[in-house]
């Protein structure tokens, strides 16, 4: 299992009810449209432990389920890595949640993903999961969902977990936007991958990518060893809310390539450098620091 780093970010608190569906309107490397819990004595009580999804886990429920100090978030952004899924593929969930007072409370889970790429949590095919526990009974919860074939992919999308103490039906647990009381909400990175288109590229092997210094303060040089001579090679960088922060296209491009990409304007954050080659498609990873 892969251990993941939390981020924490800055939020700005749009407060949304009554919507079938919300907009995450992109800020930099960061989303203002936010599901965020707002505790009225200033410290939330209630959060999300562990998340496990297929065989990626983020998270641990460390001490105990109750009376755990780690119970104190409203909002982790976890950016240092990607989850990988597959179209047409079912995956198994499970969260645990912890509070850090000795009294329990029901929570109600909810899943959303962004399958389309629109920005949209669209109801109801992006609400992929809901549970509710039951206080001092369940308080792990697990189940299943499918990634549909017309999943947008190799680019990626937004994936968001909330946990909330208020059961009842209301904007943030059920259209992925808004504040609520008392829980934590978790944004992650997906990126949709068709198998058998990978396993195509991954034939052809038009390309070796090199991507330095990584991570970067803003410059980044990219060399390409190329089986062959390429027509057309296009560079782009995307942010991780899907926003398209840079792109150029070159023509007639050696086995042997090498270019700069610059950056220094952008935000700090994970940023995904994808290269087109003849139509083949490659996607790294960078992290501007």
């Amino acid at each position: 299992m892969k251990s993941f780093l939390r981020t924490r970010f800055l939020l700005l608190i749009l407060i949304i009810a009554g919507m079938p569906s919300q907009k995450l309107l992109a800020q930099g490397s960061s989303v203002t449209c936010q599901s965020n819990s707002v505790y009225s004595s200033g410290m939330d009580s209630s959060d999300i432990g562990r998340f496990v999804i297929g065989t990626d886990t983020f998270g641990t429920i460390g001490s105990s389920h109750l009376y755990n100090p780690a119970a104190v978030d409203s909002y982790m952004f976890y950016s240092t890595d990607t989850i990988r899924l597959y179209l047409d593929s079912t995956y198994n969930v499970e969260e645990a949640g912890i509070m850090n007072t000795i009294h329990d409370a029901a929570a109600k889970v909810t899943l959303f993903i962004d399958f389309d790429n629109s920005a949209t949590y669209d109801l109801p095919q992006e609400l992929v999961w809901t549970a509710i526990s039951t206080p001092y009974l369940n308080y792990i919860l697990d189940g299943s969902f499918t990634v549909p074939s017309t999943a947008t992919t190799g680019m990626p999308v937004m994936m968001r977990l909330i946990l909330n103490n208020d059961t009842s039906a209301n904007s943030a647990s059920d259209a992925g936007c808004g504040t609520y009381t008392s829980g934590e909400t978790e944004d992650f990175v997906v990126m949709f991958i068709d198998a058998s288109t990978e396993s195509v590229k991954n034939i052809q092997g038009l390309s070796r990518i090199k991507l330095w210094p990584n991570p970067s303060t803003g410059k980044i040089t990219l060399n390409l060893n190329n089986t062959k001579q390429i027509s057309q090679l296009q560079v782009n960088a995307v942010s991780v809310t899907g926003q398209q922060v840079y792109t150029q296209t070159y023509r007639d491009v050696n086995k042997q390539y090498a270019t700069t990409i610059d950056l220094s304007a952008m935000p700090r954050g994970l940023y995904f450098i994808e290269t087109v080659s003849d139509g083949v498609k490659n996607v790294s990873k960078v992290t501007l620091q």
